[in-house]
């Protein structure tokens, strides 16, 4: 009994011995590689993810330059050329007569009439200030101020300077400063 037990000891030892060893060259290596694969395998995901959102910016930024380039080209639209001034002069005159406002007074400064604003030669921007004198009520004004953005010229208001006196209460008398975009003649560009 005494050399069974010793066999079987002996034969625990040897099968321990096999798996420890079988264990440290076949399985250890396989783990340590898995390992690696898992931790490269993350490290793509990572970079998909990265390349991903920078994907997703461009897209956005690509969709902001589309926004953008439609704003210009519908700015581009309202830009009438330099012979058009008495026409769009007189257009808003009539819009502010048509707004119950009394027009004193419309100068454009062709003297300060400002032609390349951007500084480079190849612009085809001209932009000429506009001073308006009217008078008229609140709501009328606000009204007129408001429907000048949307007319098919591209006007911009720059400052309003407001007076009242006690006998022309409740109208308001207004001194609007603006900017009148206009389209270059092609020979000046």
């Amino acid at each position: 009994m005494k050399n069974a037990k010793r066999n079987i000891l002996i034969f625990s030892g040897v099968l321990f011995s096999i798996s420890a060893s079988w264990y440290a060259w076949l399985i250890q290596p396989n783990q340590v590689r898995l390992e690696t694969l898992q931790n490269q395998i993350n490290t793509v995901f990572q970079q998909v993810e990265a390349a991903t959102a920078q994907l997703q910016q461009f897209d956005d930024l690509r969709r902001r330059i589309s926004v953008m380039e439609d704003s210009v080209a519908r700015l581009e639209r309202r830009l009438y050329p330099r012979e058009k001034i008495p026409s769009i002069l007189k257009q808003i005159a009539r819009l502010g007569r048509r707004h119950g406002l009394e027009i004193f007074a419309l100068y454009p400064k062709f003297d300060e009439l400002l032609l390349n604003q951007s500084g480079s030669d190849n612009t085809s921007l001209a932009v000429l200030p506009v001073e308006i004198q009217l008078e008229g009520g609140y709501r009328a004004i606000g009204e007129f101020v408001g429907k000048l953005d949307r007319q098919r010229f591209l006007f911009s208001v720059v400052r309003m300077d407001l007076a009242m006196t006690r006998e022309s209460y409740p109208r308001v008398r207004l001194i609007l400063y603006g900017r009148l975009f206009l389209r270059k003649a092609r020979q000046e560009v």
